[in-house]
């Protein structure tokens, strides 16, 4: 959470909420425990701290090497560009300790907001149920950006997921008993890797098939779409192609990668006189000998075919995953992707110097969906 009061010195602040320092170009990156230093100069300025006090304060119940001090308080230095023979900021009281020699003063940001409340945009609950992987939700009971339920919540929806609830009031995880929940991390992965895996994985497929114009050559076509694809798909992370009489499918972590390698492929293939269409979406699948089977494939190819030429076209679940990311899309209305799935909108990706852009981030957790008149946005 990006705090409403933070302390200036110079022309520096440090917010004590986040633990970051802001200079006059941004967010100065510092090693955590020289923020951590940093915070408490600024807590105590004008007062000499020991070397003692420091260390009992930031290394609790540890023994750290004086050369440890010295290597965050030189860090200090160059982030505030200070010299510790002429100081500005921070003096050296010989074999004693330091102190911070800077007015500091309390400032109060206008308009400050919580880090995460574009997360608040977010609803991926109808994408938790599909999750195949062992979860781990934790959550503080007192977190002061979301609602302990909201947690439970998640853990509800995916399949055999652990909640576990923390004390505290922080929503960062490295603010406040990081080490609590690290332990909590620490033990689930080592109960995990005893767990047998299976066949099944939540991947982004994403299937180009020429376009149906060229019918009567489709087959011969896939040769030179195949070569296009495995050569592209690597570069954005994508793996696992398989080839049918009419279309090439990929499988890739994550949606962002597969939208970026379908407008790569389809833009050299326009070039080679191959218009194509192609289709993404994200859900779990089978796979057998490195091929992907199930629902979630048989959605991006018919996706695929409803695409236009040169079009690349995506479902609505990857439009609420990929929120934040800037891309953009067009909604192109409803069609029935599958046995029972016969109201599912499907999005064009837009270039960025597209007018006509209208959807890009999910609606809020039980609020509206967006009309088309109020769907200008960043997509992730």
């Amino acid at each position: 959470m990006t705090s409403e009061h933070r302390l200036a010195f110079g022309h520096f602040q440090f917010d004590p909420a986040t633990g970051d320092l802001h200079g006059a170009s941004g967010l100065i990156p510092m090693q955590p425990k020289a923020l951590a230093l940093l915070g408490y100069f600024a807590s105590h300025a004008g007062r000499l701290v020991s070397k003692r006090e420091l260390l009992d304060a930031l290394w609790p119940d540890v023994f750290v090497a004086d050369a440890v001090l010295k290597s965050c308080v030189c860090e200090i230095r160059r982030a505030l560009g200070d010299d510790a023979h002429t100081p500005r900021f921070v003096e050296t009281a010989h074999r004693r300790g330091y102190r911070f020699i800077a007015p500091v003063r309390e400032i109060r940001v206008a308009g400050a907001v919580p880090a995460v409340e574009p997360d608040r945009q977010i609803d991926i609950r109808h994408v938790l149920p599909t999750v195949r992987v062992p979860t781990l939700v934790l959550h503080r009971h007192g977190d002061r950006c979301r609602r302990v339920e909201e947690g439970r919540c998640v853990a509800q929806c995916i399949p055999d997921a652990r909640f576990v609830e923390l004390p505290g009031d922080d929503h960062l995880p490295f603010v406040g008993d990081a080490d609590r929940l690290l332990d909590e991390i620490e033990r689930f992965v080592r109960q995990s890797r005893r767990r047998p895996g299976g066949g099944r994985m939540l991947a982004t497929i994403l299937c180009a098939t020429p376009s149906a114009r060229l019918a009567t050559t489709r087959h011969a076509m896939c040769d030179p779409l195949h070569d296009l694809m495995q050569t592209n798909a690597a570069r954005f992370g994508g793996c696992s192609l398989d080839r049918t009489e009419v279309s090439v499918t990929a499988l890739f972590d994550g949606p962002g990668r597969a939208i970026r390698c379908g407008h790569a492929i389809g833009g050299m293939a326009a070039a080679q006189g191959l218009p194509l269409r192609i289709g993404v979406h994200t859900g779990e699948c089978d796979l057998v000998a490195g091929v992907a089977h199930g629902l979630a494939a048989q959605i991006s190819s018919r996706i695929a075919r409803l695409a236009q030429p040169g079009e690349v076209l995506v479902s609505r679940t990857v439009v609420d995953l990929v929120a934040g990311s800037g891309l953009h899309f067009s909604d192109r209305g409803a069609y029935r992707l599958a046995d029972g799935l016969y109201k599912w909108h499907v999005f064009a990706v837009q270039d960025e110097t597209s007018k006509d852009r209208i959807v890009a981030a999910p609606p809020a957790m039980g609020g509206r969906r967006p009309t088309r008149e109020s769907m200008t946005t960043h997509a992730s």
